[in-house]
């Protein structure tokens, strides 16, 4: 069976109960009773919800967020200071980078772009500094192990390995990623040198 939706995709809930909510897609299984597709989506504020694809089909999928990947998203449920990082995967030009969203608005003009290759900015988004309080945020999220993976098995590596992958699978290598020789690992900028 074909699914219409997929792992990392951004759903905005429309039901009057929970309108505006925005979830991740982070899984799908067969539907063990009907011809369709389960998607396990997580939201920040409750546990993961199972919905049906008639059900999702309901839902907005704004292209504005479909076109980005979200990095470890259940991390935000725990979090003193949410933060909320994307991948996106449209036509961003040759600088690898995410966007870092202060706040789960995603809005634009809360969003500091942060390049993948150095610890410095993307020159050509319109970028504002990263708060100091959602610095750790960031860092935690680059640098732990993303426990929860598309398939739902045990993950077993970093929000930044996942993040400069998608970048690769989705743009390919913009520029020289440096890698470690003993672990063939991407090798993390000093992200805490950002200003």
């Amino acid at each position: 069976m074909k699914n219409k939706f997929k792992p990392g995709d951004v759903v905005i809930t429309m039901d009057t109960l929970r309108k505006g909510e925005i979830g991740i897609i982070s899984g799908i299984r067969e539907s063990p009773v009907k011809n369709e597709s389960i998607y396990y989506v997580d939201f920040d504020d409750r546990a993961t919800a199972t919905i049906t694809e008639s059900t999702l089909e309901k839902f907005s999928i704004n292209s504005n967020y479909f076109t980005e990947r979200h990095i470890n998203p259940g991390w935000n449920r725990t979090a003193t200071y949410p933060i909320y990082i994307y991948v996106p995967n449209g036509n961003e030009g040759p600088i690898p980078h995410m966007h870092v969203y202060h706040d789960k608005t995603l809005n634009p003009r809360k969003c500091s772009y942060i390049r993948l290759d150095k610890a410095e900015y993307s020159p050509h988004h319109d970028t504002i500094r990263l708060p100091r309080k959602l610095k750790n945020s960031f860092i935690s999220v680059m640098t732990n192990i993303w426990h929860k993976r598309a398939d739902g098995k045990a993950g077993g590596t970093t929000g930044y390995q996942i993040a400069v992958d998608t970048w690769m699978v989705t743009h390919g290598m913009a520029m020289d990623m440096p890698v470690d020789d003993d672990t063939g690992l991407w090798i993390m900028p000093p992200y805490n040198e950002l200003p």
